[in-house]
């Protein structure tokens, strides 16, 4: 990974930009510290409000059609649009704009039309056993009277209220939790009777329209009559929308194209810098695509592009870690998703994807080593692969692992004598299976000071590959300290290769520990005592994890001689037969769904830190080259 400084004119951005995001190399960064204050930011705003006014008019109507992403990927053209483009388009998007505000206008209308008719519908409905009319209601000259509707639970204590008051409160019918009533005053409405009818949350009818004349009847046709000729002005108004959604949609999705190529410019935009006529713009390119990187922006742009770049190290450019360009193959992409989970790798880091795909079998096979429960998971991944996409490939290296440690072990759904143990029984010989256990983290934990160690060497720390306790030392103090353990369990002499080992390791990490605090100072000395001291606490920490390997072997083993025992006290009969067939194809599932749950888990727990904690970062970031949008697949 390299980076890279672009010098080039100002009246080409868009061009240059267009080159870079076709060819999906450059990894945009923002200006470096030590150019900020020679550079300045030399655009106008022209592009990034004309961008402004086109969004600002594409957003409502892309709300208003419902129109996704994806609608018009497939149109983005591989170059930054122009000026004059976007403009033509906010024109035609703003008259769309404004006749789809028209229609929505009215219809809004029509609609609150719509309301009032139904109030005065519910009105009229109400006074339906009254043949008089409506009208004359309100030309009463010693009468007072109300219409409207009060919560049912409200109507009685309002009704004892207003017979205290002389006044009078009659029930015209109930339609859902509220009563129609009708309120007589004696002489006009009194403050009073004002105040009871807040209290009861009374809610009045609108005053009568001078069109509503005659017996309720007579008024419910022309309501009805009126309802019909609103409810065809709203059917025109969707016919009119619906046509000019169909006018505008082909311009609307060539406005969300051209939004989406024009973002690709604003991003760049952001991270440029100019002086004057010239325009500067750094980021990461992979040095393999640098060539051709440097080939397409001469062919393509008209004006001259100067490109200064350095390796990571060296570069004069360079602020922050280098992005990774992550290539991993298909059947490993899984277990790049798992490290994912972690951290992404530095661009100085091995990528242990690799290394997670080879143990994770070893691992969950040595767990649930079972050939049953083993084919079972490989079925299930095969059977699921379009829907389990990139992690079929660990279910089913678990389940071939599961299947090829089930031969092993000589365990077909718990069944130990259906088979020969190529190997051994775990409930037969247990303390053999914890031997292996704790040999097979050893040698895991070997491997991870190894990957510490090339890790160190790839950053250009070589000296602390050697001579770091996480590292080369710690390697050799650990592989005595081990031989050591093993000779005293078995007491037996320590062997001089043990000691040697054991005074190498110590004597390497002295010379370290010399070397920080030469470069450090006396400070040091306390942090170099505390990582030995930790340090090693953790690496027998580290090694005792490893026995859950046994563990969960035999515990598996220990839940199938339960389900055979449980299944063995159901009769042999015509009729146990089929609670013992259903009873052992239940636990059987239930065993499988346990105990690949859990080992799974301790599976991830012995990777992540027993594993990628001793020798990897995870503090990286993903190379994501500028690129003009794609469609997703389906």
């Amino acid at each position: 990974m390299v980076k890279v400084g672009l010098f080039f004119l100002a009246e080409d951005a868009a061009s240059v930009v267009s080159v870079l995001a076709r060819r999906e190399a450059l990894q945009i960064e923002q200006v470096p510290t030590e150019l900020k204050d020679y550079l300045s930011p030399s655009f106008p705003e022209a592009f990034r409000e004309a961008f402004r006014r086109l969004r600002e008019h594409y957003e409502p109507l892309a709300q208003r059609w419902q129109v996704s992403g994806q609608a018009f990927v497939s149109m983005v053209q591989q170059s930054v649009p122009t000026i004059e483009e976007m403009g033509r388009l906010t024109a035609l998007l703003e008259t769309l704009h404004q006749q789809g505000d028209a229609i929505d206008r009215q219809a809004k209308q029509l609609r609150e039309r719509q309301v009032e008719l139904e109030h005065f519908d519910e009105y009229v409905r109400a006074l339906a056993d009254l043949d008089i009319d409506i009208k004359a209601l309100a030309d009463l000259r010693f009468l007072h009277l109300r219409v409207g509707t009060v919560p049912l639970e409200n109507l009685e204590r309002l009704r004892e209220s207003a017979a205290l008051a002389e006044d009078l409160v009659l029930t015209l019918g109930t339609r859902r939790d509220r009563a129609h009533v009708l309120v007589v005053g004696a002489g006009g409405i009194t403050l009073d009777l004002e105040g009871l009818l807040a209290k009861a949350h009374f809610e009045p009818f609108e005053p009568m329209s001078p069109l509503l004349s005659g017996n309720p009847e007579q008024i419910r046709r022309q309501l009805k009559s009126d309802k019909e000729a609103v409810q065809l002005a709203l059917n025109e108004l969707e016919e009119e929308d619906a046509q000019l959604r169909a006018g505008g949609w082909e311009s609307l999705l060539t406005a969300g194209a051209v939004l989406a190529r024009g973002a690709v410019f604003v991003e760049c935009e952001e991270a440029m810098a100019g002086r004057e006529a010239v325009a500067f713009l750094a980021g990461w390119v992979p040095r393999e695509r640098l060539p051709e990187l440097e080939e397409a922006l001469a062919r393509e742009v008209a004006g001259p592009v100067a490109l200064a770049y350095e390796p990571p190290g060296r570069a004069a450019i360079p602020e922050g870690q280098p992005p990774s360009a992550l290539s991993v193959p298909l059947m490993f992409r899984a277990s790049a998703a798992l490290v994912s989970l972690y951290g992404a790798p530095g661009y100085d880091e091995l990528n242990p994807a690799l290394v997670l795909a080879a143990t994770t079998p070893v691992l969950f096979g040595m767990m649930f080593g079972d050939v049953g429960y083993g084919l079972l998971l490989v079925i299930a991944a095969l059977a699921g692969r379009r829907r389990l996409r990139t992690w079929v490939a660990p279910l089913l290296s678990c389940g071939i692992g599961s299947t090829v440690f089930g031969f092993l072990y000589g365990s077909v759904f718990g069944v130990e004598h259906w088979l020969p143990a190529l190997w051994l029984r775990p409930m037969d010989e247990p303390f053999r299976l914890l031997e292996t256990a704790l040999w097979v983290g050893v040698g895991f934990l070997l491997a991870t000071f190894l990957l510490k160690a090339i890790s160190l060497a790839l950053q250009g720390r070589t000296r602390e590959a050697i001579f770091g306790f996480q590292a080369g030392a710690g390697a050799v103090f650990y592989g005595g300290a081990v031989l050591a353990l093993r000779s005293l369990h078995l007491e037996q002499a320590v062997p001089s290769l043990a000691l040697g080992l054991i005074a190498g390791g110590l004597l390497l990490a002295v010379v370290h520990g010399i070397q920080q605090l030469r470069a450090h100072g006396r400070s040091k000395l306390t942090d170099l005592l505390s990582e030995f001291f930790h340090g090693s606490l953790t690496l027998l920490t580290n090694t005792l994890s490893f026995l859950r390997l046994a563990a969960f072997a035999l515990a598996h083993s220990a839940l199938s001689m339960a389900l055979f025992m449980l299944v063995e006290t159901i009769p042999p009969t015509a009729a146990g037969w089929p609670f013992r067939v259903g009873v052992f194809v239940g636990g059987s599932l239930l065993i499988l769904v346990l105990d690949a749950l859990a080992v799974g888990v301790q599976t991830i727990r012995l990777e992540f830190y027993e594993g990628l904690a001793r020798y990897y970062r995870g503090d990286g970031q993903v190379y994501r080259p500028l690129r003009f949008p794609q469609a997703t697949p389906p």
